[in-house]
């Protein structure tokens, strides 16, 4: 009774304090609440946990062959759980280090930006789009944001200060809203897209038939459509807007722009989610070994040489 007492109240927290989105704390809820379950089993409070108990259930997550990254999210919500107690003086201290028990996580290039090649072809037939569509692109190109992000944009998202142009975005994933700045010339061109559609601050820019924001499956739909009317890539390009996410990241990390900044350009809470977005070191690393083996003292042959 105890434990669920203090699970609930964790909760209350979590939902009304931290931010978090509601599928990380449902997810974060069943993975102590596991926990919880196991040191029952024995007849141990969650006050009376030991390393040895959270010891006990990381071996049991090994045994199920959990990966890394699913492995660590459950020791960190317990973790989480834990300092909870510790704050709320359920318990005196820590009865372990978390990063006694974290796995190494081996960072995952998905390699989804778009080429220059591509975007600069659809930049160029852009006039051809629909007028909505143009609109809706140029803030995957320029800005990198989730489509659902663009779909839910109002008429108050846009303001300048001084000579700054910048934009207030609702991250539906985060539940929370997020400001960014934009080029000038994305900020001239809603500014007119709203004076001619007559959109009020309060409303969906880019409306469904009933008013409401756009379904991404509906601009989805559009796109694809647009992509292969106008032969991008000869007909055979697939549009996938999260791809942009991808492009703008590698980009900005390409030009030196800090890991943390784009983290929390893109609007990540953690660095190990943005290092998934930069696809630039597989591209590094191939174009640092063809600069190697390009120089007459790196070829295979004058080390055959040397050899000999």
């Amino acid at each position: 009774m105890q434990n669920r007492k203090i699970l609930q109240e964790y909760m209350k927290y979590e939902l009304g304090v931290t931010g978090q989105a509601v599928s990380t704390i449902r997810n974060r809820f069943i993975f102590i609440r596991n926990f919880l379950e196991m040191l029952e089993q024995e007849n141990i409070l969650a006050v009376d946990a030991k390393a040895e108990h959270l010891e006990q259930y990381a071996k049991s997550l090994r045994e199920r062959k959990i990966q890394a990254k699913g492995f660590n999210e459950r020791i960190f919500g317990i973790g989480h759980f834990f300092k909870f107690m510790e704050v709320r003086k359920y318990i005196p201290k820590m009865p372990f280090r978390i990063e006694y028990f974290q796995q190494k996580v081996i960072t995952v290039h998905h390699d989804r930006s778009v080429e220059e090649t591509v975007y600069m072809e659809i930049l160029k037939k852009l006039y051809l789009f629909p007028e909505r569509l143009r609109c809706m692109f140029l803030h995957l190109w320029c800005l990198g944001l989730r489509a659902s992000e663009v779909c839910t944009l109002k008429g108050n998202a846009y303001y300048q200060q001084g000579k700054d142009c910048w934009i207030q975005v609702y991250q539906v994933k985060m539940k929370n809203y997020k400001k960014i700045p934009i080029p000038k010339a994305l900020y001239q061109l809603m500014e007119v897209y709203l004076k001619k559609n007559g959109t009020r601050p309060e409303e969906y820019i880019f409306q469904n038939t009933k008013g409401g924001a756009c379904y991404y499956s509906t601009f989805r739909h559009q796109m694809l459509k647009a992509c292969r009317e106008n032969e991008i890539a000869n007909g055979e390009y697939i549009f996938k807007a999260h791809d942009y996410r991808h492009t703008v990241a590698t980009m900005f990390y390409d030009n030196d722009v800090s890991l943390q900044s784009i983290r929390d350009y893109l609007g990540h809470t953690y660095e190990e989610m943005t290092r998934q977005y930069i696809d630039y070191m597989p591209k590094k690393i191939a174009q640092a070994n063809e600069e190697f083996f390009s120089m007459q003292e790196s070829s295979l042959a004058s080390w055959l040489k040397k050899g000999e």
